[in-house]
C-alpha cells in the first residue's frame, strides 16, 4: 500500500474513532448524541458510495477488457463507464 493510501486510511479511521469517542462521552454524560450520530451515518454512507463506485468501475473495466479481447462491441460499455466517471468527477452524468 502506498504511503498516501496508508495516510488516507489512517485519517479515515482516526475520524471515525474521534467521533466514536465523542458519542461515547456524550452518551455517558447524558447529552444528546443525534448530531454526532448523523455525522457518523453521513460518513458511513460516503464510504458505501465510494465502495459501490469502485466495484462498478472494476466490473465495467473487466467487461470492457473481455469485450475488446473477443472482438465484441464496446460502445455501450464505454458510455456506461464514462457516465459513471462523470458522476464521480462532476457530480452529474454529463
Amino acid at each position: 500500500m502506498s504511503t498516501l493510501a496508508e495516510q488516507t486510511k489512517i485519517a479515515k479511521n482516526t475520524r471515525f474513532a474521534t467521533l466514536g469517542r465523542a458519542v461515547a462521552d456524550a452518551h455517558r454524560a447524558g447529552l444528546d448524541t443525534k448530531l454526532l450520530l448523523a455525522e457518523l451515518a453521513t460518513l458511513r454512507a460516503q464510504e458505501h458510495q465510494v465502495s459501490d463506485r469502485q466495484v462498478a468501475f472494476a466490473g465495467l473495466a473487466r467487461q470492457l477488457g473481455d469485450a475488446h479481447s473477443t472482438g465484441k462491441e464496446t460502445a455501450e460499455l464505454l458510455a456506461r463507464i464514462a457516465a459513471l466517471r462523470a458522476v464521480e468527477v462532476c457530480g452529474n452524468a454529463s
